[in-house]
């Protein structure tokens, strides 16, 4: 909408559409307009007119200069957070499996292949770790049944390790949560508790 010329109430009106020219001023024997009078106002539509088209605002851009980006590094973190928790899960589900199989040598009394899957740095001597193991089965002490109740695992300038909580049942009826600990060595978690 355009602004008009107000004339003041107590001013000779002007004709329809008049604007002050360049360097007017308004004759001095008039009355002063009223204080703060708004000599510019926005003229009203009349009755069947069409609105005066408006110039097209051009629209801010802020949303690509920033929304783009962000969305971009959003997805880019999301996408690693992603792959980080399958690492991470593939990563427990792989130690659970190895302590399920150390676990189930023990107790099917297969010490030859739980001594396999121990850590080369806890493994010791073969025959004392196979003996060891055999004299708990013959006084009853051995392991008759566990239960996997928590894997967590880290990773520490490159070398990973797990800690297994298990509840072991023992032959002569004591039951234990035990916390196994694996490293993973060549790829395969070993045992090294």
């Amino acid at each position: 909408m355009d602004s008009v010329y107000n004339s003041p109430p107590n001013w000779p009106s002007p004709p329809a559409g008049w604007r002050p020219p360049a360097g007017w001023v308004p004759d001095p024997s008039w009355p002063p307009a009223p204080p703060d009078w708004q000599f510019w106002v926005t003229a009203p539509a009349s009755v069947g007119s069409t609105p005066t088209p408006q110039p097209a605002r051009k629209k801010t851009r802020l949303w690509l200069m920033i929304g783009v980006p962000v969305t971009v590094v959003l997805l880019l973190i999301g996408g690693s957070i992603a792959a980080a928790v399958q690492v991470i899960g593939n990563s427990v589900s792989s130690a659970k499996t190895a302590a399920t199989s150390y676990g189930q040598a023990l107790q099917e009394q297969r010490y030859d292949a739980a001594y396999a899957m121990r850590c080369s740095e806890r493994a010791g001597d073969h025959d004392d770790f196979v003996a060891h193991w055999d004299e708990l089965s013959s006084t009853g002490h051995g392991v008759e049944s566990f239960k996997i109740v928590g894997v967590s695992t880290k990773s520490l300038n490159g070398r990973q390790t797990a800690k297994v909580n298990v509840d072991v049942h023992y032959a002569d009826g004591l039951l234990k949560r035990e916390t196994m600990t694996l490293t993973k060595q060549g790829g395969t978690w070993k045992a090294c508790d």
